[in-house]
């Protein structure tokens, strides 16, 4: 492909600045200072990424393969949850190894669970790590508006209110997830494509 006589350096620049034009100017117009992006398909493309911001900021949240499996299975379908057990190692395996070539300021691992079941010490971990101050406000993030869309928004009202009567936005009922909803074929197909990175991480 020709590079129209630029070096390669000089299309990244570009392409990284129009995508940082873009997200600062929507994050402006709603009064944020900073803009983040949580694709997960990232995971594969850290390198790419790194190369066109190479000051920015990756957290990597590892949630349990077994209850990625099972999520999407409940949101997606069978054939999808099958899909996620290829997935999973893949995107947890690449993400790690760009991590541990990063400086410690610039890759932070959150763990999923941590995330829900002790939020605010996870937070202020994650914060600190940002540069961000702390603000009780992440606590009760569902008091502030948010631009979803109307179908994402009725899905997180549901698994509210499947949680329990307090109906907390940070709810924990998808911890274990796959305890209840994975079949003998699901976790037998685990153990054998994801079986090395769930004990590494150390999900038994």
């Amino acid at each position: 492909m020709s590079l129209y006589g630029f070096p390669k350096e000089y299309w990244y620049e570009r392409f990284a600045t129009l995508f940082s034009d873009f997200q600062m100017a929507y994050a402006q117009q709603r009064g944020k200072p900073r803009w983040a992006d949580k694709t997960p398909l990232y995971a594969l493309h850290l390198d790419f990424i790194d190369a066109l911001y190479p000051d920015c900021q990756v957290v990597h949240v590892i949630r349990d393969g077994r209850d990625v499996v099972a999520s999407h299975r409940d949101r997606w379908g069978y054939v999808a949850a099958v899909k996620a057990i290829d997935k999973w190692p893949r995107f947890v395996t690449k993400a790690r190894a760009f991590g541990r070539t990063m400086p410690s300021d610039r890759y932070m691992e959150v763990r999923y669970e941590n995330l829900v079941g002790n939020t605010e010490i996870t937070l202020r971990k994650l914060l600190d790590f940002l540069g961000e101050p702390w603000d009780a406000a992440v606590l009760n993030h569902e008091d502030s508006p948010h631009e979803v869309m109307e179908r994402y928004k009725q899905f997180s009202s549901s698994r509210r209110d499947a949680a329990g009567p307090d109906g907390a936005a940070v709810y924990q009922s998808r911890v274990g997830a796959h305890r209840r909803e994975s079949d003998p074929l699901l976790r037998t197909l685990i153990r054998w494509r994801a079986g090395k990175q769930l004990r590494e991480l150390d999900y038994r």
